[in-house]
């Protein structure tokens, strides 16, 4: 690896910024409040303090610890729990996580012209709620996977240029993402003054604990309870990511310091963003209103079917823009024409969002992989740099293994599209066990007295692994749940066939990378037995060689 690379360094500011891109999505508010109402904001406080909120402090705790070692959440792994076991779930660990992110970079990339559409909301007939459409009759999957292809080769090369210029582009994801918020917030206000202080929702206990019935997490009895449950861990899911810019920390500044403010900070505003935007929402959504509720409903329930999975965020914008503009009393056709302009803002600050996000997160797990895994286990010219210190190759082999995939997406046939739909679909959970593998090595951390510890936000073991055990019981909830619910829908007799591939494949992903991942670690540990490769550096102290 070359030793004349450029000490490139991400400032405070700048971590904070990619932890809001990388971790934060705005369409979560949106989502929150038009799929559970008020009950969303218990969600995400209770997933927010039991998860999200430890999860942060033991990424930035072991990120302090670790603050030299370049591969991240391996090296946690590796170092807290010792020996091969611990360098094989190192290795599952990051090879699953990157994967993951492998089929996330493909399926946006795919759709990544969709934000872009919402920004001709105005000029559209019809408004925002056929900007998709509208752009989909125009470039079809075919110009939309090559635009997808684009936009990730260029950021991919803008990478190749440094950590420092990264971390800047990618701050434009945090700054779209958080004026949004800003925007949300400040309209909300008026709107509330403008009504006399009189919110639009009722707070109740009952308001903040009822499943609304017309929403995906709607429903009675059995399927009312399976939606409530599905609503948790979408909440959980919603704060996911934290550990890809908790293993840049070797890039970052000051990292004993930084590192955990950057961590704190952001865990902080995250929970206060989603539930103070939800809580916003509020003043001027009634979730259980006719008219929401008839927008709501898709057209088979006697509803418009205005509002959808895919364009919640837009149609919530699309509502605060209307709203504004009756407030100010204007005419029924400006206040349309106001709600597509708020739609088309949220479309470019999304797109902002995205781009920003590609910025971490084709960077961030390839970096921890690459770097930070024994030397044999992949080429070894993967792991080189170029004079701005960044790995080139491997950043031109995972480009290349993405733009694969989202052709085979879009020019393959359907037998071709169904292979990649199940690789996205192995990826379920595969994304999220990392966390929990990554929580059992912080139970280890604690108890090794070989580790420096140069921060303790817990500041005892017991109060550490008390927070850590609840971290690691809701995402196991998560995960566990996620591969229970079609087997709910299957019991049901809810397309049986369907329903049971999905469960058995969400299990199946996790079964097939940790058996590649084991394999692998297994042939680079024959090979350094038979002296064809270097014997890892702590078991080489270890015999004295």
């Amino acid at each position: 690896m070359s030793t004349n690379t450029p000490a490139q360094k991400i400032t405070l500011v700048g971590f904070v910024l990619m932890f809001f891109t990388s971790v934060l999505g705005f369409s979560n508010v949106a989502r929150g409040i038009f799929y559970m109402g008020q009950s969303s904001i218990l969600f995400y406080v209770v997933t927010g303090l039991l998860f999200f909120l430890p999860y942060s402090v033991i990424c930035a705790e072991m990120g302090a610890s670790f603050k030299n070692e370049k591969g991240g959440i391996y090296s946690w792994i590796e170092r807290s729990v010792g020996g091969g076991f611990g360098r094989k779930l190192g290795f599952i660990t990051i090879f699953m996580w990157w994967f993951s992110y492998v089929a996330w970079m493909m399926n946006v990339a795919s759709t990544i012209t969709i934000p872009l559409s919402y920004a001709l909301s105005p000029f559209i007939p019809g408004g925002f709620s056929h900007a998709t459409k509208f752009v989909k009759d125009i470039l079809g999957p075919i110009g939309m996977g090559l635009i997808g292809i684009c936009v990730i080769s260029l950021i991919t090369y803008v990478i190749t240029h440094g950590v420092t210029r990264l971390s800047k582009l990618a701050s434009v994801g945090g700054i779209a993402i958080m004026s949004l918020n800003v925007v949300l917030i400040v309209c909300a206000v008026f709107i509330l003054a403008s009504h006399g202080f009189h919110t639009a929702s009722s707070y109740s206990w009952a308001d903040l604990t009822t499943v609304p019935k017309f929403s995906k997490y709607g429903g009675d009895g059995l399927v009312g309870m399976v939606g409530m449950f599905g609503f948790a861990v979408y909440a959980i899911f919603a704060y996911g990511g934290v550990e890809a810019v908790g293993g840049l920390v070797d890039k970052l500044e000051n990292p004993e310091k930084n590192v955990k403010r950057g961590l704190m900070i952001g865990a902080a505003v995250g929970i206060f963003v989603y539930c103070f935007g939800i809580f916003a929402a509020t003043w001027f959504i009634d979730r259980s209103s006719p008219a929401i509720i008839h927008d709501v409903m898709t057209t088979k329930q006697g509803g418009t079917g205005l509002f959808y999975a895919g364009n919640a965020v837009y149609y919530f914008m699309f509502t605060l823009g209307t709203t504004v503009a009756a407030c100010l009393n204007l005419s029924a056709g400006t206040a349309t024409t106001m709600g597509n302009l708020f739609a088309a803002y949220t479309g470019v600050s999304m797109f902002c969002a995205l781009s920003g996000a590609f910025f971490v997160l084709i960077y961030a797990p390839l970096k921890q992989m690459i770097e930070g895994v024994p030397e044999g286990i992949f080429p070894a010219s993967w792991s080189k740099e170029n004079k701005n210190g960044m790995p080139t190759v491997a950043l031109m082999w995972q480009l290349g293994l993405v733009v694969v995939m989202v052709l085979l997406s879009t020019l393959g046939g359907d037998a071709v599209k169904d292979l990649v739909q199940n690789l996205i679909t192995l990826t379920n959970v595969t994304m999220t066990v990392p966390v929990i593998f990554i929580i059992y090595a912080y139970l280890h951390y604690l108890k090794n007295d070989k580790v420096e510890k140069p921060i303790r936000i817990f500041k005892t073991n017991a109060s550490g692994a008390f927070m850590a055990w609840c971290a690691m019981l809701v995402i196991g909830f998560a995960n566990v749940f996620t591969v229970a619910e079609p087997l709910v829908h299957v019991y049901m007799g809810d397309d049986v066939a369907a329903n049971m591939k999905e469960a058995m494949m969400s299990v199946g992903g996790v079964v097939i990378f940790a058996i590649i991942g084991w394999y692998m670690v297994v042939r680079y540990e024959r090979h350094c037995a038979a002296g064809k490769l270097p014997m890892p550096e702590s078991e080489a102290e270890v015999s004295g060689k």
